[in-house]
C-alpha cells in the first residue's frame, strides 16, 4: 500500500506510567523536508503562547513512507501552560498541517491518577489529555495545577451532593477538633436559630428569644462573638419576618432596635457593611 498524504495521516497517542505521551504517525516520504510535530496553542483570548516543537524521530517504511515519532514529557507542562493546543506537523518550508486523531490509549493515566489519590503529592500536578475535535483533528488539553483538590468520589442523594477530595500541593490542612463549649449569653431561646456569613467574612448568629432577637456578631473575621441584646420584637400575627437568606423563617416577629425602629443587618455601626 502506498504511503498516505500528510493531510490523510492519523496520529496515534499512547500514555505511559511516567506521564509521557508518545505520538506516532505514518506519512509520505520525507525527502529533505524535515517534518516535525509541533504543538500550536489555541487560546480562548488574545494571549497566545509560543508553539512548542517536539523532537521528532523519522524512520523509513517499506512502502517508501515515513514513520514520525515524538514524546512529550511531563516537565513540558511549564512551557505548555494551561490551555489547548493543536497537534500539527510542519517543516521549515511548508505550513503546519493539523493532524487527524488516530488511536488514543491513555489507560496509563487512570493508573497514574489512582496512585496520586492514594499518596497525594506536595508538588504541582499536571495532566496532558489528548482528544479529538468533532472534525476528527487531534488536540491536547494541558492542565497544570499547584495547590488544588482532586475529586475522588461524588455522592448524590435526595438532600444534596457530597464531594470527597484529596488535597495536592504544599499547603496542608490539619485535622480539626472541637473547641470547648462557650457561653455566649442570652436566655429564653424560643426556637431554632440561623447563622449567616457577611460579605466581609464575619459570621452572625440569630436566635428568637422572649420579646427579643438574640444576635451575636464578629467584629472581624475569626474574631470572638459579641452579644447584641438591644433588639426587640413586636408580634405580627401570621407574618414571618425575613431578610436576605430567610434569616428568620421561625420567628413570627419584626426585629426592632432600642428606639423601636425596624432593624436589619447593616443598620448600625456594629454590623459589617
Amino acid at each position: 500500500m502506498p504511503p498516505v498524504s500528510l493531510g490523510a495521516a492519523t496520529v496515534d497517542v499512547t500514555a505511559d506510567d511516567a506521564g509521557r505521551l508518545r505520538f506516532a504517525a505514518d506519512g509520505p516520504g520525507e525527502g529533505r523536508r524535515r517534518r516535525q510535530f509541533v504543538l500550536s496553542h489555541k487560546p480562548s483570548d488574545d494571549d497566545r503562547r509560543p508553539d512548542l516543537p517536539l523532537r521528532t524521530v523519522r524512520g523509513t517504511l517499506d512502502n517508501g513512507g515515513t514513520r514520525y515519532t515524538a514524546a512529550l514529557i511531563p516537565s513540558a507542562l511549564d512551557e505548555l501552560g494551561d490551555g489547548r493546543r493543536q497537534v500539527t506537523m510542519r517543516s521549515p518550508k511548508s505550513p503546519a498541517v493539523h493532524m487527524k486523531a488516530g488511536l488514543r490509549d491513555t489507560r496509563a493515566l487512570i493508573d497514574a491518577r489512582a496512585r496520586l489519590m492514594a499518596r497525594p503529592t506536595t508538588r504541582s500536578v499536571g495532566w496532558n489529555l489528548p482528544y479529538a475535535r468533532p472534525n476528527g483533528r487531534l488536540m491536547l488539553r494541558s492542565v497544570p495545577r499547584q495547590e488544588h483538590a482532586e475529586c475522588t468520589s461524588v455522592e448524590v442523594t435526595d438532600t444534596g451532593i457530597t464531594l470527597s477530595c484529596v488535597l495536592c500541593g504544599e499547603r496542608r490542612v490539619e485535622p480539626g477538633a472541637w473547641a470547648p463549649w462557650e457561653d455566649l449569653g442570652g436566655s429564653f431561646v424560643q426556637d431554632a436559630g440561623t447563622a449567616l456569613t457577611t460579605e466581609n467574612g464575619t459570621v452572625e448568629l440569630y436566635f428568637p428569644g422572649k420579646n427579643t432577637v438574640w444576635r451575636w456578631y464578629q467584629p472581624e473575621p475569626g474574631g470572638p462573638f459579641t452579644l447584641d441584646d438591644t433588639l426587640r420584637c413586636k408580634d405580627i400575627s401570621g407574618t414571618h419576618w425575613r431578610e436576605s437568606g430567610d434569616m428568620f423563617t421561625h420567628a413570627p416577629a419584626m426585629a426592632r432596635d432600642a428606639e423601636g425602629s425596624p432593624w436589619a443587618p447593616g443598620d448600625d455601626g456594629r454590623a459589617p457593611d
